[in-house]
């Protein structure tokens, strides 16, 4: 089926990609910026998101689950 075109690292594909689209030069990556978490925001700011759920629980491991209630 032919899934893999080469072995590579990182750059190299980025570098491929920006070729296949035309993109002269370096290309430039963006990365969104990671929320930064002062002290006083875990011990007194909201903590819901730190607190796994069964969704995130199941998000981050694939498996066949059963739910009941």
């Amino acid at each position: 089926m032919k899934l893999i075109d080469q072995l590579a690292d990182f750059q190299a594909a980025v570098d491929d990609t920006a070729k296949a689209v035309n993109i002269k030069g370096e290309p430039v990556l963006v990365r969104p910026e990671k929320d930064r978490k002062t002290l006083s925001d875990l011990l007194f700011g909201d903590i819901s998101e730190w607190i796994p759920t069964r969704e995130k629980l199941m998000d981050q491991h694939v498996g066949f689950y059963y739910m009941w209630k």
